[in-house]
């Protein structure tokens, strides 16, 4: 295949680090378009970058040798798709944000005639959260949705998994090059979403995990997404990062309340009060995209919650469907530790299959 000057220019600056914007922007400016970068002189790129030696370096290095890296995109190609903001397969939502990456490499398949959502929380999650995770995204996929995430420990993993469990489209986004796998413990993970969705990175195969780069990875998070449904985070979570991207690239953010005295709830419940959308079930999400008209209204019956209940919630939801009961009776009842019967109450709830009456009562709404 032909790559274009064009095209050559970008990619061969990405290969060696060269992704920030406004250095595209600003060589671009100069040299008038990409493809008359080659006619550049390495003094002109002494006076582009003149307080910045190693870019410089990097950017000469490229200029001196376009047959070098012709060559190097040509092996890169046989390992995964590398997709350039020119390319009519870039996803269109990144294309308009603020500083979106000129060049994205890609394994699996990156579809554009889905909505997306993306869903991402604490690494160190709790157990609601990763009930919630797994839940949302399943009832998500099942629904039409593709759900994102950043493939890393904890929401992130499980988000994917959900996905992948429901039988949807799942999309990876790296803060490395997509030949690491980072954690390496979601190696099954990375490989069942290359077979049915997506990886994707801006940095080019054999660039290491960067603590800098994971930031930097968010704003392509939210910038794909519809929207973007924060699960669990603490006051300073890197999840609110990619809701302060979302905010700032104009998309919806949703976000999962919790008990107001739990630390990984802190900035979910600090996000609703600044004005993000609670989301009390999948439903809140589906409904609100229909209404958009970016997913088709689903006139069918969406899939039941009660099939997936543990034995210990069935069981629970036996108990409560004969009388109110209360958390005492239960843990009676059940002979179970009353912090299980209030962590499997917080999730029915959240199922819309319990209610509370009248204080730490709860009546069945099967």
């Amino acid at each position: 295949m032909v790559i274009t000057k064009e095209k050559l220019t970008i990619i061969s600056l990405s290969l060696e680090g060269i992704s920030n914007y406004k250095d595209f922007i600003i060589i671009e400016q100069y040299a008038g378009s990409y493809d008359e970068f080659w006619n550049l002189s390495p003094t002109c790129i002494d006076h582009l970058f003149p307080k910045a030696a190693e870019k410089r370096a990097k950017i000469k290095k490229v200029l001196l040798n376009p047959e070098e890296y012709r060559k190097r995109i040509a092996n890169l190609r046989s390992q995964c798709q590398i997709i350039t903001i020119f390319d009519d397969g870039y996803p269109a939502l990144l294309k308009n944000i603020y500083d979106p990456p000129f060049v994205l490499y890609v394994r699996g398949n990156l579809r554009s005639d889905i909505p997306l959502i993306a869903m991402v929380g604490a690494r160190k999650a709790s157990s609601y959260g990763k009930w919630a995770a797994r839940e949302f995204s399943q009832r998500l996929v099942e629904n039409g949705i593709g759900v994102i995430s950043g493939l890393a420990y904890g929401i992130d993993a499980l988000s994917h998994e959900g996905a992948l469990e429901g039988g949807g489209y799942t999309i990876g986004i790296l803060g490395c090059g997509i030949d690491y796998i980072y954690p390496a413990s979601n190696s099954k993970i990375y490989e069942r979403v290359i077979r049915t969705g997506a990886i994707i990175s801006e940095y080019p195969p054999g660039f290491s995990p960067q603590k800098h780069y994971f930031p930097a990875r968010n704003r392509i998070i939210s910038g794909i997404s519809n929207g973007v449904f924060i699960i669990e985070a603490g006051e300073k979570s890197g999840s609110l990062i990619t809701a302060d991207f979302a905010m700032e690239q104009g998309k919806e953010v949703y976000a999962l309340p919790g008990h107001i005295t739990h630390a990984l709830s802190s900035g979910t419940n600090q996000l609703i009060q600044d004005g993000a959308k609670m989301v009390l079930k999948p439903e809140d999400i589906i409904d609100e995209l229909e209404s958009k008209q970016l997913l088709k209204k689903n006139t069918g019956s969406r899939p039941s919650n009660f099939s997936n209940l543990s034995k210990k919630e069935n069981q629970l939801i036996d108990l409560i469907a004969k009388k109110e009961t209360s958390i005492d009776e239960l843990v009676y009842l059940m002979d179970l530790p009353v912090w299980e019967i209030n962590s499997m109450i917080t999730v029915l709830e959240l199922k819309g299959m319990v209610t509370t009456v009248g204080g730490r009562i709860f009546t069945s709404i099967r």
